[in-house]
């Protein structure tokens, strides 16, 4: 048989089921608790793995005692390509649900903590509204975890920041810089700093520090605006980007500094109590991009955010 025939016939015998029992296989590394998840029996399972490792010509898993089921090199390959299928299917079946509806589909979207409410609210409004009427499912984290969600193709888009040049392997990805930020510190509003009104680098040695992640794209972008200074690299006390945690803390401690954002300090200091403080110098965090994949750029709900993210900075929008 040669590969057209092959490819052929695999087409014709592969089932959307076939692909989920083999991701279902990859999570629970065992063939009984992947059967009982599905009100089957291990024998059954087993034999419906054999007939997939027969359609493709070879194992996919290699079988342990000590550590379960594990993905072979080319069942690694095809769990890739069969979690790529099935989000395509789902997002063609939601989006087939929405056309029948009158709507215009749902797009999964990734979110920085750091990026202003007052963007996001327009964007997500302009979205939901007509002429667009999609849906929207959001997700918050980090860069980094948003990018595993969307390589998954968990998510569609990731409103995230662009990482440091040689970071990581970007070469999957197409990146729209979308704004930048320029920091600022936050302090309780009977901070020393906070009293006085405005500081220098001098003024920032020994505090107590409210930061982002270790080796974020803030913190790392943070560690080298002390670094020029020839400050020592700031140590956090509590690591996080959650603006609402940042604001609980500072709020109840007059001895702490926390670095964000500007728009996202002057959003902290309208809640009250705590003090948005200009940084010195000139420090512009990484820029906040759309990040999607490469080869999903032009998809028709990845436009239409696109769109309407320009929209929405074009406007002006108080970002803060």
């Amino acid at each position: 048989m040669d590969h057209s025939s092959r490819r052929e016939a695999m087409m014709q015998k592969l089932r959307v089921r076939d692909l989920h029992l083999l991701i279902e296989i990859a999570r629970c590394r065992s063939l009984s608790a992947v059967a009982e998840e599905i009100g089957s029996n291990q024998p059954a399972v087993s034999r419906w793995l054999k007939d997939i490792e027969t359609t493709f010509g070879t194992p996919l898993f290699d079988r342990d005692r000590a550590s379960g089921m594990r993905p072979t090199p080319v069942g690694t390959l095809v769990l890739v390509r069969a979690r790529t299928m099935l989000a395509d299917i789902a997002a063609l079946s939601s989006e087939v649900e929405a056309f029948t509806l009158g709507v215009g589909g749902n797009i999964r979207l990734g979110i920085i903590p750091f990026v202003s409410g007052a963007l996001v609210k327009s964007v997500v409004l302009e979205l939901v509204g007509p002429p667009h009427q999609m849906t929207v499912t959001m997700a918050e984290g980090s860069t980094d975890g948003l990018l595993i969600a969307l390589r998954q193709h968990d998510l569609d888009a990731v409103i995230g920041r662009l990482q440091a040049p040689g970071a990581s392997d970007a070469s999957d990805l197409h990146a729209e810089i979308l704004l930048r930020q320029k920091a600022c510190l936050v302090a309780h509003q009977d901070h020393a700093l906070a009293k006085q009104g405005r500081c220098d680098f001098a003024d920032l040695r020994e505090q107590l520090w409210v930061l982002p992640p270790t080796g974020s794209p803030t913190r790392l972008a943070i560690n080298q605006a002390f670094a020029v200074a020839r400050l020592p690299t700031p140590s956090a006390s509590i690591e996080t980007s959650s603006p609402r945690t940042i604001y609980d803390v500072v709020r109840e401690r007059t001895d702490m500094l926390a670095i964000v954002p500007a728009e996202i300090g002057h959003d902290l200091e309208r809640l009250g109590g705590v003090r948005s403080l200009r940084f010195p110098g000139e420090f512009a965090l990484p820029p906040v991009a759309l990040l999607t994949l490469a080869d999903r750029q032009e998809l028709p709900y990845v436009r239409t955010l696109r769109h309407c993210l320009r929209r929405t900075i074009s406007r002006g929008l108080p970002l803060g």
